[in-house]
């Protein structure tokens, strides 16, 4: 068997960035995925990235977004996050 087909893009990424942005979007942060990276608990990654990061102060997620190591953030963590009931690391 060999590798399965790569499902081409609908659309680049300098495409989908200027996209967004003239959606209204205020910036967009495109960071690559290394092995550190991947090491934050999600506590840590929204903290860090998302919070004092980008200065979030709202997120929208799908019911099936996972974030930080392992995957191990949910929906439910972000809630408990934006809710500041979540412990802290």
């Amino acid at each position: 068997m060999g590798q399965p087909a790569r499902t081409p893009l609908l659309t680049g990424h300098e495409d989908r960035d200027r996209l967004l942005l003239l959606a209204g979007m205020h910036g967009v942060l495109d960071l690559e995925f290394t092995l550190d990276f991947a090491q934050h608990s999600p506590e840590d990654f929204v903290r860090i990235f998302l919070v004092d990061g980008l200065g979030m102060k709202c997120a929208v997620l799908g019911e099936d977004a996972l974030f930080g190591r392992a995957n191990s953030g949910d929906i439910g963590t972000m809630r408990e996050l934006g809710s500041g009931t979540a412990s802290r690391s």
